[in-house]
């Protein structure tokens, strides 16, 4: 329920600013002292979870796409007969046997109700997005680059532009779709344009009341981005004032 959703993120930075009042009418902020080392602990392993997904995830597409099995063979087929080829193999992605996905997110869905996570920002995202799949999916492939120099390498590879390091709506849907039982990007791609609470709570940059266009790169926000690494509330609060 859209309202529960917006009640809960509400929620959430209302705790957020007393915690950060409660901090600021004792004594002065000293981050260090503030955040948890066992809750930092939790929260790289929770990082490593989302990445093993994204890693599983980005490279059963970039398999898909590959024009012949070895380490020579490149993602795009440089004639017109292999591009064609290529494409015809991303047909087939709705077919793609998605074994190698299932035991990687089934860790992340492990994780997202584990109670001793309960307080990782990741999780937290999570319960804020209604504890939708698609759009943590979503957002789990916008985080990557920002936590994975290869993830860079492997976007601009797929994407064929050496210069575009961050996702594009279109590449996150196909990565989405390769891990979805029957699956389509077209598919993902139209569930994506319906999600208000991508937009509507401001997470992706430049996010808004209309759809992102297909290859429009994508990143977090600076102050969630700086929240889901560190665990410190004070860096979402930054952003929602």
């Amino acid at each position: 329920d859209e309202d529960d959703l917006s009640a809960e993120v509400i929620d959430l930075g209302a705790r957020m600013r007393r915690d950060e009042q409660r901090l600021s009418a004792t004594e002065p902020f000293d981050a260090s002292a503030a955040i948890d080392p066992e809750l930092q602990g939790l929260i790289q392993d929770s990082m490593r979870i989302a990445l093993d997904w994204v890693d599983a995830a980005t490279n059963a597409l970039a398999d898909l796409w590959t024009d012949e099995p070895g380490e020579e063979s490149a993602v795009y087929g440089l004639s017109w007969g292999k591009l064609r080829a290529s494409l015809e193999r991303l047909i087939g992605i709705r077919n793609a046997p998605t074994d190698k996905v299932e035991k990687p997110y089934a860790a992340v869905q492990a994780m997202l109700v584990d109670p001793k996570m309960a307080d990782v920002p990741l999780v937290k995202l999570s319960r804020a997005l209604g504890l939708d799949d698609l759009a943590f999916r979503f957002i789990l492939i916008v985080l990557a680059p920002e936590l994975d120099i290869r993830f860079q390498r492997l976007f601009n590879a797929l994407q064929d532009d050496v210069g575009r390091r961050h996702a594009s709506t279109a590449l996150a849907s196909a990565i989405i779709a390769i891990a979805t039982e029957e699956g389509t990007p077209r598919r993902i791609r139209m569930g994506l344009s319906i999600l208000p609470v991508v937009g509507q709570f401001r997470l992706i940059e430049g996010s808004g009341e209309s759809p992102f266009a297909a290859d429009e790169p994508l990143k977090l926000s600076a102050s969630l981005l700086d929240w889901l690494i560190t665990g410190d509330p004070a860096r979402l609060i930054a952003g929602l004032e």
